[in-house]
């Protein structure tokens, strides 16, 4: 079907932007592409930033998150470009997206903003919950879910996220030396952290934007009640 669609519209390029509308998926649909693209681009982000000193790190989002952020504000104003965008995107858009900002640039305006204000081990566990914590629980809540929580978010979702982002606390933190000497309290309280910052609507904000500076604000008085920060 994935592969129909992106022929149609590589062949098509008198299609308009109302029937462009409707063959890229929205926010209910699985969309595993899309998924997999945003886990596997956001923890290339953290092994950039983990490995990197701070200097290549900035080099390296400006070098590729630069003329992405430049393209997508173009479009905006340019409808040969705003037309074109899907045929090369499509695969991974979602239709509100046709018509607005890509996710993409929220998110790199996010990780901008705790990259600027918070320390190395914060900023990375941020971004391994941005990249698993909204897929997955998007994945289990579409998929499974039947409890309705806040919104359109469901309780599978949320559990979801919880679980995962426990578990990717307890690895960093004991693979960091980390808190261990609170390791199940701190792991637990850090998956809360990144489930009820999938969670939580910021206003109209881009959960893309407000998830990695929400992540980065809790883990901060977490690290400053536990002493991660020391």
């Amino acid at each position: 079907m994935i592969g129909k669609r992106a022929n149609f519209l590589m062949y098509s390029p008198s299609i308009s932007c109302y029937q462009t509308d409707l063959m890229i998926k929205a926010q209910v649909d699985l969309h595993i592409e899309r998924k997999l693209t945003h886990i596997i681009g956001v923890l290339a982000m953290v092994a950039v930033h983990h490995f990197c000193p701070i200097k290549i790190t900035w080099i390296i989002f400006a070098v590729l998150g630069g003329p992405l952020i430049f393209f997508d504000f173009l479009r905006q104003k340019n409808e040969k470009l705003k037309t074109l965008t899907p045929k090369i995107f499509g695969g991974i858009m979602r239709r509100k997206e046709l018509h607005g900002l890509a996710g993409t640039t929220y998110l790199l305006a996010g990780s901008a903003i705790i990259l600027l204000l918070f320390p190395r081990n914060i900023v990375s566990l941020s971004l391994v919950f941005l990249a698993l914590a909204d897929p997955l629980a998007s994945f289990a809540g579409i998929k499974y879910g039947t409890i309705r929580v806040l919104g359109k978010k469901t309780l599978e979702g949320f559990l979801t996220a919880f679980t995962v982002c426990t578990i990717a606390a307890i690895f960093y933190y004991y693979n960091k030396r980390i808190m261990v000497d609170h390791l199940l309290v701190v792991s637990i309280l850090s998956g809360f952290i990144g489930a009820f910052s999938e969670l939580l609507p910021v206003g109209r904000l881009d959960d893309n934007f407000t998830q990695p500076i929400l992540n980065a604000i809790f883990l901060s008085g977490l690290f400053f009640l536990f002493g991660g920060a020391s």
